[in-house]
């Protein structure tokens, strides 16, 4: 949308016509238009997001983790004194969450360990499980052309997790890992998204 704008200014100046450069005065004033009303969707869909998944820090992953249905243990070495950004924070909570919600779709029964660990400026969160119970495995339970352990049916379950670290300058990858899965996110310990 912000290239059609660029071009619509472009024309508005150049075009060899009135009429056409009467025209991308308009188009540039819809597709300004349209991208006010893009950046209030994304941010009502932020605050949508932010009220159903709860303020999202680490002190929550507990309470996550615990209610999630899957049998998964919690280390975290991550300093009480260390001073994360609240992007980070919101990034390594969604990471978890999104995990753990994909052990109980792809391999039910499964024991999965949550790992938290600060190393110099970068919160490494590592979610790792084993084999579904009674030894299935993990990929039965996947729609064609989706990765194991990670999707919502979709595909983008991942693509998502990748998208907001990267956005964070952090990383995200997700794969098989002897015959469980494993998640591991490198989060900059204190991240600000672009624009926010």
């Amino acid at each position: 949308v912000s290239r059609i704008a660029v071009e619509a200014g472009a024309l508005s100046v150049t075009a060899a016509t009135p009429e056409a450069r009467r025209a991308g005065v308009r188009i540039g004033r819809i597709s300004s238009l349209a991208m006010t009303e893009l950046r209030d969707t994304l941010g009502v869909l932020r605050d949508r997001e932010t009220a159903v998944c709860g303020p999202g820090s680490l002190a929550d992953l507990p309470s996550l983790v615990a209610g999630s249905g899957v049998d998964a243990s919690v280390t975290d070495r991550v300093p009480p004194s260390a001073e994360l950004g609240a992007e980070t924070e919101y990034a390594a909570y969604r990471t978890v969450q999104e995990a753990l919600t994909n052990i109980v779709r792809h391999a039910p029964g499964a024991r999965a360990e949550v790992v938290l660990a600060l190393r110099d400026d970068v919160l490494l969160v590592e979610i790792t499980n084993g084999p579904p119970a009674g030894g299935a495995p993990v990929t039965g339970a996947l729609d064609p052309g989706e990765e194991p352990g990670l999707g919502n049916g979709t595909g983008l379950g991942l693509v998502g997790l990748r998208e907001r670290a990267a956005l964070l300058g952090g990383s995200l990858e997700a794969g098989p890992a002897g015959d469980g899965f494993l998640v591991r996110a490198r989060l900059p310990r204190s991240a600000t998204a672009p624009g926010g």
